[in-house]
């Protein structure tokens, strides 16, 4: 059992019954598209219990998402925030099976090399998504 919720923007959060893992769908690079996703990764990240792990998927995968240099600078906000606060996250990302998802994967790897708190796995489907980010869970 899952709880959905349209955030506007192209931005979809949904959790899981127990609220022990959340997913995100972002299906739009616009600026607009990119502030609602961000936020609401802080907002959940912000009200977070910091001594428990989060679990996180956040899909990517949708063609109308592209690396823009907003996108990637607005990442960065998060990484700080999961850095300078010690959260430990989890988070399986899945992206599309195409050039503009595997720039994606690699700028990701760069992106959280030194995000000791932050483990990233990569992925081109949902299911082999939610099969690794269970399996962290269940760790």
């Amino acid at each position: 059992m899952t709880y959905a919720q349209d955030l506007g923007n192209n931005v979809v959060l949904q959790w899981n019954n127990e609220k022990t893992q959340v997913t995100y769908t972002l299906s739009a690079s616009r600026r607009d598209a990119v502030d609602t996703y961000i936020e609401s990764n802080l907002d959940i990240l912000k009200n977070w219990d910091h001594t428990k792990t989060l679990y996180t998927i956040q899909d990517i995968s949708d063609d109308n998402v592209a690396l823009t240099p907003y996108l990637r600078e607005r990442l960065n906000e998060i990484t700080d925030y999961v850095k300078d606060n010690h959260i430990q996250v989890r988070t399986s990302v899945v992206l599309s099976d195409n050039l503009t998802g595997q720039l994606m994967q690699v700028f990701g790897r760069v992106f959280t090399i030194n995000a000791k708190y932050l483990k990233q796995a990569y992925f081109t489907d949902m299911l082999s998504a939610q099969s690794w980010i269970n399996k962290q869970q269940a760790n």
